[in-house]
């Protein structure tokens, strides 16, 4: 899908992860599969949220939006071929595998927009400094399907939190920017901003949020990797035939790893 050199990038991301906690990939995802997965996001519906209200499925609608988020189905997004091509790249499972240093499982593979609805930092749509703590050990995958700005809702790290946190910030909660200020240097706090197609890795061990847009709104595909999805609530996919090619070779190559994913009987 990308035109590369598989085994360097794999280590140049593995390096740039391991010291700061995440990585953004100096290549782009070709524009055609990031149309194919922008129509799908379009045309499909999507639930709406802000904080703990939730809406029925409605279909996006960029002039008229009062939610924080709104979020596709796995199980119709993973049924589209563009879908099942991006999270079969071979280049995604050899970085993953480098840094969690075992054949990792893919899990919670998720797409959704943020906009600026709210003109505030919502906690439900994750946009105040966290970590994540819902699996052992796992790298995030985060692909932008629209361009974005520091306006339009960047993700957000704190550099070397993922291997550096004092005993003050060990709580699982949100934390404001000035909590998080009083323990780390402003060169550690970077946004990071890319065209559509950018994709970013990250240990989400470390601090990290998407800042709320001010203007706009964003789409962003997400999808982990993971040691193990014990303690993980997240179902299975039920896929129908036929499979893209490459997802269905991946598939057969790779059981473990792609076996949140099942074909209908």
């Amino acid at each position: 899908m990308l035109s590369h050199d598989g085994g360097a990038l794999a280590e140049r991301a593995f390096v740039a992860i391991e010291r700061q906690g995440f990585h953004v990939l100096d290549s782009f995802l070709p524009p055609a599969l990031c149309a194919d997965l922008m129509a799908f996001a379009r045309s499909s519906p999507s639930i709406p949220r802000t904080e703990d209200r939730v809406a029925f499925p409605v279909a996006f609608d960029a002039a008229s939006l009062d939610h924080a988020t709104y979020t596709l189905d796995t199980s119709q997004l993973m049924s589209t071929p563009a879908a099942q091509r991006l999270v079969s790249d071979p280049l995604w499972l050899g970085i993953a595998q480098r840094y969690l240093r075992c054949e990792p499982v893919l899990d919670h593979v998720v797409m959704w927009w943020s906009t600026s609805a709210l003109q505030r930092a919502s906690s439900t749509a994750a946009q105040l400094y966290h970590m994540d703590m819902d699996l052992i050990r796992f790298l995030n995958f985060f692909v932008y399907l629209t361009d974005v700005t520091s306006d339009t809702g960047p993700h957000c790290y704190v550099a070397g939190s993922h291997r550096r946190k004092p005993p003050a910030l060990l709580q699982d909660r949100r934390f404001g920017d000035r909590e998080l200020e009083q323990h780390y240097p402003n060169e550690a706090f970077r946004e990071l901003i890319g065209p559509r197609g950018t994709v970013v890795m990250a240990d989400t061990l470390g601090f990290h949020k998407g800042k709320p847009p001010v203007r706009g709104h964003r789409l962003v595909f997400q999808f982990v990797f993971t040691i193990s999805r014990w303690g993980n609530s997240t179902p299975d996919v039920i896929l129908r035939a036929p499979l893209a090619p490459q997802f269905a070779e991946m598939m057969r190559r790779h059981p473990r790893t792609y076996s949140a994913f099942r074909l209908a009987a």
